[in-house]
């Protein structure tokens, strides 16, 4: 489960991507990956603001 979750959130990251003009407008889900992808160490640029506050999960 845990391998699916990366694969969409990757994909979700990328707006060039079906997946990713999807769920542009889902904000809570893409602050999930955002912070699983901070937290997992695929993009810097996702930790933007999570770091700040103290929200990684």
């Amino acid at each position: 489960m845990r391998d699916e979750f990366e694969e969409l959130c990757l994909l979700m990251n990328d707006p060039s991507t079906l997946v990713g003009q999807a769920y542009s407008t889902d904000h809570e889900m893409k602050e999930r990956c955002q912070s699983f992808l901070c937290r997992e160490g695929y993009d810097s640029s996702a930790c933007d603001g999570f770091e700040r506050r103290g929200d990684l999960r």
